[in-house]
């Protein structure tokens, strides 16, 4: 019986606790990811933490958090300017919203110039000398180059098509997939993925199908996807069933030509 008492008066004042609260954060606007590669190019990265505080409420301090470490700090009552901490010492934009009311301008951080390393959950922290809220949001910031490439070769001798995917330049790390119509088929072999790794990720996706299972012009896709931020690009082609004759043909004309180029070489001397 006792438990039971010092349980409900433990929630009583856990419940009290809250409804008294004195600093109250209504929302942060982090996006899911920003990417690097797009129309946000050479434009800063801006999250918003709306806040409230009762009137009689004093020594309020404002911070943002990436991966629980402090990177920028803004005091209300302090005659100096809101500052950034640590790496973001001289990355932070307070310019930026200079015409919007110093909560909401101050509240706002805006990141200059982000890179792949700004990856990470970001924190709107806010306390006041009778309380303290917390509100985390993640935030994948994305590279992706527009070189995403699809080729493929026929292979007489194995009666397959041979499909390459490449993509230059994208993190994080993406899935690849091959589709042909709309869908995903059986391939003859495992997709072989090769990943060389310097800041970015350069992918080589492989696979092979027979060629009795893709009809000519049929259209083949190389889906590139992020899944964890629903983000996806993609690269198409239509199949030629004569695409590896042309391809020898051509090369046989090229020989051709360039053996009658020596002929005539020869025969000037």
């Amino acid at each position: 019986m006792k438990s039971i008492v010092l349980h409900i008066i433990v929630l009583l004042t856990l419940y009290l606790a809250r409804e008294c609260q004195a600093v109250k954060i209504n929302k942060i606007s982090v996006p899911s990811y920003f990417d690097l590669h797009s129309e946000n190019k050479n434009q800063p990265l801006i999250l918003e933490c709306d806040y409230d505080t009762d009137d009689d409420d004093t020594g309020v301090v404002l911070k943002w958090l990436l991966n629980s470490v402090s990177i920028y700090q803004w005091i209300p009552l302090n005659t100096v300017n809101p500052t950034g901490l640590k790496s973001f010492k001289n990355r932070i934009d307070l310019e930026y919203n200079k015409d919007l009311p110093e909560k909401q301008r101050y509240s706002t951080l805006v990141i200059k110039n982000p890179t792949i390393a700004d990856t990470g959950n970001y924190s709107c922290d806010v306390q006041t000398f009778k309380s303290h809220d917390r509100k985390t949001a993640p935030i994948t910031i994305v590279y992706v180059d527009d070189s995403i490439k699809l080729n493929y070769f026929i292979d007489e001798i194995e009666n397959q098509v041979n499909f390459e995917c490449s993509i230059n330049q994208i993190y994080p790390l993406p899935e690849v997939t091959f589709l042909i119509g709309n869908e995903a088929r059986n391939f003859s072999s495992p997709l072989e993925t090769h990943v060389f790794t310097n800041i970015y990720h350069n992918i080589s996706v492989s696979a092979q199908i027979n060629k009795e299972e893709i009809e000519d012009d049929e259209e083949v896709t190389c889906l590139v996807r992020i899944p964890t931020i629903d983000y996806e690009k993609k690269a198409s082609v239509h199949y030629d069933e004569n695409y590896g004759h042309m391809i020898r043909a051509n090369l046989l004309l090229s020989i051709i030509m360039y053996l009658i180029l020596l002929m005539i070489k020869s025969m000037a001397f």
